[in-house]
């Protein structure tokens, strides 16, 4: 007869087999025979319990060879060698190419659904798009430099079914090197006295191995004189050029345009924005008066002053616009300063705001100051435009 503690016992040890059994591979390799020797009977409990972190320490061991192999993903899974791809310097107007490694990882096949980027100067093409697992393939990627500068990133968008990473990202970067690279492409001189010397330089910086010369300079002739010369820095060649205010330039604020050509047959003209303001006794705090747009049936300020800069005393005569909807008002202001206030009614009917303040002084300098005003007054239903310029003079055409 067999006892309650025997049937305990007996159930015990039936179910210890079990679990030997269904332990005796792991990975498809049999347990070794020191293993067994935890199940075995009469070991105590902390006998077992030391057999027991001894087998885990020496598990761990031999799977971490596995794991630097590669763990095959369930189902399809990709992988990109290199993700990010660095292009380095590279030159403008130049094609270059880069491959990427695509391998599944998965135990499913990879099926590449969709290759896109994130601009049109990167064009990428794939080998073979459905991929078994642990298959490779390569993508060819396309970066073209042409109206590039400095720092580039772009990305390359790889859209496959792995349901981990349904859109897969491979970066590109890139430092390009333009043919000729200009320093400014604004130069402000500010608010200058008439007479007085004002220079702005430009640098240009190009690749000694290109022989660039400047061929041609570009300016206003009536208000500033051009000068350049050449200098060599490491692989480069350094062209500096100065634009000098004229002594008898005339009195107001400008912005005109001026270019640079060289002999880069890739280059083209660089151009420049040149701007600034030649004063006589009266300094204007901007050069010109915007309204911006305004709604019909609402009223609108600006105030524009006229600080005194030189010695002695002068003073503004009169103020008018030549559009009659924009009212003038002179306010003189403590000191020799003047104050010029300009308003639109609520009455004024909608349209286009354009004309040019002329302020009479009896500075012998600047006897008649120009300035242009601008605005547009749309109908309450008309969408709101974008404005050509706010708070500057208007560029002219080169």
């Amino acid at each position: 007869m067999v006892t309650g503690i025997d049937r305990s016992g007996a159930l015990a040890r039936t179910r210890t087999a079990d679990r030997i059994a269904r332990a005796r591979s792991v990975g498809g390799t049999a347990l070794s025979p020191a293993v067994r020797l935890l199940f075995r009977a009469g070991r105590s409990p902390w006998t077992r319990l030391v057999l027991l972190a001894g087998l885990l320490a020496s598990s761990s061991l031999a799977v971490l060879p596995a794991l630097a192999g590669g763990v095959r993903v369930a189902g399809p899974a990709i992988a990109l060698d290199p993700p990010i791809h660095d292009f380095g310097m590279l030159p403008q107007e130049g094609i270059f190419y880069a491959d990427i490694r695509i391998t599944n990882r998965g135990t499913a096949p990879l099926q590449v659904h969709k290759i896109a980027s994130d601009c049109g100067c990167t064009v990428a093409d794939l080998s073979d798009s459905t991929l078994t697992p642990g298959e490779s393939t390569s993508l060819r990627v396309a970066f073209n430099t042409h109206s590039f500068s400095g720092q580039v990133r772009k990305n390359v968008f790889v859209e496959t079914n792995d349901p981990g990473m349904p859109r897969a990202t491979v970066g590109i970067k890139a430092f390009v090197r333009p043919w000729i690279r200009m320093d400014r492409e604004e130069l402000d001189f500010g608010a200058v006295p008439r007479g007085t010397p004002s220079v702005q330089t430009v640098r240009l910086y190009s690749a000694a191995s290109d022989q660039v010369r400047i061929v041609k300079l570009g300016y206003p002739e009536e208000l500033m004189e051009a000068e350049y010369d050449q200098s060599s820095l490491g692989d480069s060649l350094v062209h500096t050029v100065r634009f000098r205010l004229r002594a008898d330039a005339p009195a107001g604020a400008f912005t005109k345009p001026g270019l640079v050509e060289t002999t880069h047959p890739q280059s083209g003209a660089l151009r420049l924005k040149l701007t600034g303001q030649i004063h006589g006794f009266f300094r204007l705090d901007a050069p010109s008066v915007s309204f911006g747009q305004m709604k019909q049936g609402t009223a609108r300020m600006r105030e524009l002053r006229l600080t005194a800069t030189g010695s002695g005393s002068c003073r503004v005569q009169s103020a008018t616009c030549a559009d009659e909807r924009v009212r003038v008002e002179i306010v003189p202001q403590t000191g020799r300063d003047y104050l010029i206030r300009l308003t639109v009614p609520a009455s004024t009917p909608a349209g286009k705001l354009k004309g040019k303040l002329v302020i009479l002084t009896d500075d012998p300098i600047q006897p008649r100051i120009e300035v242009p005003v601008v605005g547009r007054i749309r109908s309450p239903s008309a969408p709101e435009e974008p404005e050509r310029f706010e708070g500057g003079a208007p560029e002219e055409e080169p």
